[in-house]
């Protein structure tokens, strides 16, 4: 069986991201290559641990935010297929392997979910095609996502510049792209696979929630569930309060801001 490369697309921000690549980089190993979007670099020097990686490209990008630093790795990747990553993982390289051949069986799949290990999360039990909406308790984190690269040539499947890290919608963004990417026709797979370490807390998961991720979550909310969110809004206030991640007022005014934003205000990249 003949396995399709990967790339790992690498996004990092600032002179010191470059030294956090360099720390996650794996040995060398065929089919297996780094593209690293590096953003606001500051005319640093490429580190000599990544320059020396024949296996390493190293793209200096003019991203405003991380959604569009992730959209520049896109265009510049070249393997069949893709993993969307941050500067602080640890990939097995194993299960990089299991990717690949998972893949190679099925040569219709355009994109696949896995799982990583760090906080606490939820999972489906089993390989599950996922179609419009996610398993219950089930929600998808940046770093679980692969891309067929073919499946990009149909450019409204970017992540959405509004959206994400350094935007005024903080989060969100994975949750839009996978639906992007649903809309589009294109096979989504769940896999019971492990494919690396996280330690650090993701955006929605801190004990206290910034702003910009309430209005993030309202946002998702109103492209995902357009007809329901006006109900769901208050039972997700209801459960950040009592997680204690924010007062439920609080909440509730960032996600109806959110949402307003999501109703009239980003685009929906589905429809081009």
């Amino acid at each position: 069986m003949t396995l399709p490369s990967v790339e790992i697309l690498v996004c990092t921000c600032r002179p010191e991201g470059a030294g956090r690549v360099a720390a996650m980089l794996l040995p060398p190993a065929e089919g297996v290559a780094y593209v690293v979007a590096w953003q606001e670099s500051g005319g640093a020097e490429v580190p000599p641990a990544l320059a020396s990686r024949s296996d390493v490209r190293v793209v200096r990008t003019a991203a405003r935010c991380l959604s569009e630093n992730r959209n520049e790795a896109f265009e510049a990747a070249r393997a069949d297929i893709l993993l969307v990553a941050d500067d602080d993982l640890t990939y097995f390289p194993d299960a990089i392997r299991g990717l690949r051949e998972a893949f190679a069986r099925d040569p219709r799949m355009d994109v696949a979910l896995f799982r990583h290990e760090g906080a606490p999360k939820a999972y489906p039990a089993s390989a599950v095609v996922l179609t419009e909406h996610l398993p219950k308790g089930y929600y998808i984190s940046s770093v679980e996502i692969a891309v067929r690269r073919s499946a990009l040539a149909d450019r409204r499947l970017r992540f959405s510049p509004q959206m994400g890290l350094a935007t005024r919608y903080g989060c969100g963004e994975e949750e839009v792209w996978l639906l992007t990417a649903m809309r589009l026709g294109l096979k989504v797979v769940f896999l019971p696979l492990t494919l690396c370490r996280h330690d650090g807390a993701t955006t929605g998961s801190r004990s206290r929630v910034a702003a910009s991720t309430l209005r993030g979550f309202g946002a998702a909310m109103a492209l995902i569930y357009p007809f329901t969110t006006p109900l769901r809004l208050p039972l997700k206030a209801w459960r950040l309060a009592r997680g204690g991640q924010a007062g439920f007022f609080g909440a509730l005014i960032g996600l109806a801001q959110g949402a307003w934003g999501g109703y009239f205000k980003i685009r929906r990249p589905w429809r081009g």
